[in-house]
């Protein structure tokens, strides 16, 4: 299977080149790969430019091969994108949940052999496995990221992106920013701007998701000396890094004015007078958030990555070539399956509560509690009673247990004890409440601005209200104060109406009323 999974956790690195590959080889005999070219394209934004470099590597074998790819990404620097091409085709990788992303790839490759994964192997360093290379085609991989210039005294440089295996890497320059001027020096390309003063700030503005405009910059002043900034009119903004001289930033407003920035005491006014549409900007400020920012849980992180498409430790790139698309979306369809059926199993024990239902009439409830570092746990039942309770691996212990079907009403205590690793026990207790009685309740029809809208009072937070006409339609009621469920009827409705209330012990109660 031709599928390459790409799983990240990047952080701040150096000052130098976006894309540099430390080496790429022959996973199996660990000869390396001879490097025939490397194209750069470098779009300028202001401030900021984004690298997008293809490396294209000899393939002299014959049968199916595993390649290597390690690489680093630069100080400040973010992955915008990482593909390779099977054949001729070009196969992007897509970022998603990296628990989905590992449940896919391993389904496609386990009808073959070792799969392809890339990770970070330390702060600044990924590796990657590509498999197989097609025979008699070249391995080709395209790492895109987006970076900061580095002003000198000479101009804003580009990133240098230095020689591999004694190839240079040819570079092509670009840019839709009217107020920047290329030039090309002593082969490095640097992007000149006038000075002004002694002190310089370069910005890049973009309007970026949630409708908000993020802007990345660097403060340039006396490269000799230390510089104190203070970003005062932007929020969440964060300093990338930090040199004598320079230091770079990132931060977003809600508008387009201007904002102040304190560089060593002196108040600079910093005009944002330019902003275009687009996201390198606001990845930049989303790296920066999931490296520093102080996070509650895993759900939050990944709903950040996923909304400003930028890797984290919980999401990964999967890249699938088109012929395994069918097979791709039917695991994917699988995965969502799964997690829904997983995340039923488990709220019985979120925000606070140890049971799947605070109320029952009988039946087999779930237990669901975590425990640190235990090896073994059992939960005693209010009978007398004792089940052993299994890990699902992640600290969480559960199992089934049956309330009999004649237990009187009232609340019940279940014990749960846990053994940790050094023979401490631990107990926890779980309640729960036997109710057979059903909810009762008054339905009425009453006409608001024109429109007849059925209504029912009942106790607060019933679990489900739902009406049925005569011609089978369906209608659910919502709570729209407590205990007051309501809906609108369809303008031809007639006859019988029945709804039916339903409680979080599954009682239910059955109303009725006509429709004139």
């Amino acid at each position: 299977m031709r599928v390459l999974l790409v799983v990240a956790t990047f952080a701040v690195a150096a000052f130098s080149s976006a894309q540099h590959l430390s080496s790429v080889y022959n996973r199996d005999t660990g000869q390396p790969f001879k490097l025939k070219s490397a194209v750069t394209t470098s779009s300028v934004y202001g401030a900021i430019v984004k690298n997008k470099t293809v490396f294209t590597f000899e393939n002299p074998y014959t049968s199916l091969t595993e390649a290597s790819v390690n690489f680093s990404l630069g100080q400040g620097s973010v992955l915008d994108g990482f593909a390779y091409w099977y054949k001729n085709e070009y196969v992007k990788g897509v970022l998603m949940d990296k628990a989905k992303a590992w449940f896919i790839y391993t389904a496609i490759t386990s009808r073959n052999r070792d799969p392809g994964i890339m990770e970070q192997v330390a702060p600044d360093t990924f590796h990657a496995q590509i498999y197989p290379l097609a025979v008699g085609y070249d391995l080709r991989v395209e790492l895109t990221a987006v970076e900061f210039l580095k002003p000198t005294e000479e101009g804003w440089l580009l990133p240098e992106i230095p020689e591999h295996n004694g190839i240079r890497t040819q570079r092509f320059v670009n840019t839709a920013n009217p107020y920047v001027q290329l030039a090309f020096e002593d082969g490095r390309y640097e992007v000149h701007k006038p000075r002004i003063g002694d002190v310089q700030v370069f910005t890049t503005a973009q309007r970026g998701p949630r409708g908000r405009v993020y802007v990345a910059g660097v403060v340039y002043g006396d490269t000799s000396a230390e510089q104190s900034v203070k970003l005062t009119g932007l929020r969440d903004a964060h300093i990338v890094s930090s040199e004598p001289g320079i230091t770079s930033f990132v931060g977003w407003k809600s508008g387009t004015g201007s904002f102040p920035v304190t560089v060593r005491n002196r108040r600079v006014n910093v005009p944002v007078s330019l902003v275009t549409e687009g996201d390198e900007t606001s990845k930049l400020w989303a790296h920066q958030m999931l490296i520093n920012h102080t996070w509650k849980n895993r759900k939050e992180v990944l709903d950040f990555s996923m909304r400003y498409q930028v890797p984290s430790k919980y999401t990964a790139l999967l890249a699938v070539p088109e012929e395994e698309m069918k097979l791709f979306r039917e695991k994917a369809a699988e995965f969502e399956k799964k997690k829904k059926e997983e995340e039923r199993q488990r709220r019985a024990w979120q925000e606070n509560r140890n049971l799947n239902t605070r109320t029952s009439q009988g039946g087999d409830p779930e237990i669901r509690i975590a425990f640190d570092d235990c090896v073994s746990a059992h939960a005693k039942l209010p009978d007398g009673r004792v089940i052993t309770l299994k890990s699902d691996g992640r600290g969480v212990w559960g199992g089934n247990f049956e309330i009999p079907a004649d237990a009187p009403e009232g609340e019940y205590v279940v014990h749960v004890y846990a053994i940790r690793r050094n023979g401490e026990v631990v107990e926890k207790q779980l309640k729960y409440t036997v109710d057979r009685t059903p909810p009762k309740g008054t339905v009425e029809v009453t006409s608001v601005l024109g429109a007849r809208v059925v209504k029912v009072r009942s106790e607060p937070g019933l679990a489900r209200v739902v009406g049925y006409l005569g011609n089978g339609t369906e209608i659910v009621l919502k709570e729209t104060e407590p205990g007051l469920y309501s809906a609108a009827l369809p303008p031809s409705a007639s006859g019988e109406l029945l709804v039916v209330l339903f409680d979080g012990a599954h009682n239910r109660t059955e109303l009725r009323c006509e429709l004139r």
